[in-house]
């Protein structure tokens, strides 16, 4: 028996594998088993392909298949099945996968609960409420997480009934499905759970606290900073910054967090400067402000942040001073600051941070500055059409539209023009208003004009055009000279979805420019070519902080295989924005692998939010295995 089912399990799995490198064209019906067997496959790019196709299946007949498969009397065969149509998340019959509810084995059991959740058919409620009493826990747990799905009354009083009597039942996961349902009703039971003696169980219930958002959960996170595990005082204090706490009147809460501000942990302090910040008293200002001496870039700029949130007037020449701190981190949150603190010469800061080196922080310093709506900031507003930073020009084009500054379009104001170039700027915006594919031509000569700005408005305006004709003059233009040229070639590309896009943004792929690498990422994450991938992989080791973000970004969305080992190194990266990318990532890609790199992140990584992310990812693993 054990042979047979191995011949079978392993001629499906080369069927499907066939299949994969086979042209299209298949009936759905004939290929039902190798999918159902891919799951097996040791090779993650094979399941990966297996549920993304199972996902397009629309066929009725190879569906009904599915469900015939169900009483196949191969346990493991049947685990797959139940697998399979939790992937293919349409609305089916779910009397059989009810029925499987009832299976002898207990893996289909728990997995046809899963796959019960996914579709969210409301006749699936009953028989997981029923399964929520199974005499196997894993199984218990499975039918608690699906029900997650559903906000239902009476699946509300089930789950708490489990909370608070299931012994056996994984709680974490209990919790977790309460916390997606959010109703009120299980907040005193989400709050004893702060006591349970499992610190996981104590995590998961400090972080749905946090998603629900309710003054009652105040104190008890309060009492929960002292908790002896270290993780649940993070897992607290983040908690706590997601409350309105300014409006919250709890004793003891500002005592409290100023212990925490103390404590040993770098996440729990920072999250706990946050929560201080939130609370508006000005007990919170010394202690923020003598917290600053921290040399940690990540703390300075969220302490900055904390400051500028009290709104008071003693921190003012501290926020000053960050704004000319050598990380742009902290300038941009001294930047953010002073936009909250209403005093005198705040605009005047406002103005200088215009000629930050950062694009960002000038993007920042626009968006502020529109909220003032004056007439001088409106023309220091205009002059920032003339940045050399696409991106920049076009925040500066809307935040003049939020003014209600008249003759706004398509990201540039008609009749300011780039010094020097008025004539030629005049004639490129006539020209593209046409949106004429016979306008490439008259287009073509302006890339050849010395100022950079002509050549940029040329590509802009181009990439508006829409015509696949331009593509290969505008590959041209990535060899400019200038960068900010050859960050608007970049995006008329994207805009224009070359289909030979990675091949083509191969050439810069090592450019000098942070905005030019910047705009690569964002071109190729949507592209489908592998060399994409390989080529992102690559800008996730570049020098630039901002640079390597950007990329990981990019890299999660690709959800490829061959991106697992680089995002394992990426959780080492200095910078805290792609450690955090890097646990999303390797949570979608589901590899057990990544299990062991994730513990060391979440007991040793320094930033809170990381380790956050990197419980959600190994928490999506361990269902995978599961």
């Amino acid at each position: 028996m054990v042979l047979e089912s191995f011949v079978r399990v392993n001629l499906f799995y080369v069927l499907f594998v066939c299949f994969l490198f086979v042209p299209t064209g298949y009936g759905q019906v004939d290929i039902v088993r190798q999918y159902v067997l891919a799951f097996d496959a040791k090779i993650s790019s094979i399941r990966t392909k297996a549920e993304r196709e199972l996902r397009k299946i629309k066929d009725p007949k190879a569906i009904e298949l599915f469900i015939d498969a169900l009483k196949d009397p191969d346990p493991h065969y049947r685990l797959n099945v139940v697998k399979a149509l939790g992937e293919i998340r349409k609305p089916i019959e779910v009397e059989p996968l009810i029925a499987a509810l009832m299976d002898p084995d207990f893996q289909v059991r728990s997995w046809a609960a899963i796959a019960l959740g996914k579709i969210r058919d409301p006749r699936a409620i009953e028989p997981l409420l029923v399964t929520l009493k199974d005499q196997n826990p894993f199984v218990r747990s499975s039918a608690a997480e699906a029900l997650g799905y559903f906000k239902d009354p009476r699946v509300v009083k089930a789950l708490i009934t489990a909370l608070n009597e299931d012994n056996l039942i994984r709680r974490d996961v209990v919790v977790l499905a309460l916390g997606e349902i959010k109703d009120l009703r299980a907040l005193p039971s989400i709050i004893a759970t702060l006591n349970d003696p499992d610190p996981i169980n104590r995590c998961m219930a400090a972080l749905v606290l946090g998603e629900f958002r309710d003054p009652r959960a105040v104190d008890p996170l309060c009492i929960a900073l002292k908790d002896p595990d270290p993780r649940v005082q993070g897992y607290a204090a983040e908690a706590l910054t997601q409350m309105p706490l300014a409006k919250i009147n709890a004793p003891h809460l500002v005592d409290d967090l100023l212990l925490a501000i103390k404590d040993p942990d770098l996440g729990v302090r920072i999250s706990a400067a946050v929560a201080l910040g939130a609370t508006k008293d000005p007990r919170a200002v010394e202690p923020l402000i003598e917290l600053l001496n921290n040399t940690h870039t990540f703390s300075r700029a969220y302490v900055i942040a904390a400051l500028g949130e009290t709104k008071d007037p003693r921190s003012i020449k501290y926020l000053i001073k960050a704004t000319k701190d050598p990380d742009p981190m902290v300038r941009r949150s001294a930047i953010d600051a002073l936009g909250q603190i209403k005093f005198t010469h705040a605009t005047a800061y406002l103005i200088a941070a215009l000629k930050d080196p950062d694009p960002i922080i000038r993007c920042h310093a626009i968006n502020i500055l529109a909220k003032i709506k004056t007439p001088d900031t409106i023309k220091i507003i205009e002059f920032m059409l003339k940045d050399p930073t696409p991106y920049v020009r076009t925040d500066a084009a809307r935040a003049l539209s939020d003014m209600n500054k008249p003759q706004v379009s398509g990201g540039l104001i008609i009749g300011v023009h780039y010094p020097g170039s008025e004539d030629s700027i005049s004639t490129i915006n006539k020209l593209g208003e046409t949106k004429d594919p016979h306008s490439i031509g008259l287009l073509i000569d302006f890339l050849k004009d010395p100022n950079k700005s002509v050549r940029a408005k040329t590509l802009h305006v181009l990439g508006e055009i829409n015509d696949p004709s331009s593509i290969k003059i505008i590959v041209n233009s990535l060899k400019d000279p200038d960068a900010s040229v050859r960050g608007e070639a970049v995006m008329a590309l994207y805009a224009l979805k070359d289909p030979n896009i990675a091949e083509d943004l191969l050439s810069i792929s090592k450019d000098s420019d942070q905005s030019v690498l910047i705009y690569e990422t964002i071109a190729l994450r949507a592209s489908k070519d592998p060399r994409a991938v390989k080529i992102l992989l690559g800008l996730l080791k570049d020098k630039n902080p901002t640079v390597r973000t950007y990329a990981s970004q990019a890299v999660v969305e690709t959800k490829d295989p061959q991106t697992f080992g680089p995002l394992i190194d990426a959780l080492k990266d200095p910078d805290p924005e792609v450690r955090d990318q890097a646990a999303i990532g390797l949570g979608n890609l589901k590899d057990p692998r990544a299990i062991a790199p994730l513990n060391t992140i979440i007991k040793n990584d320094p930033v809170l939010l990381v380790r956050t992310q990197a419980t959600r990812a190994l928490r999506k693993i361990i269902q995978g295995v599961q």
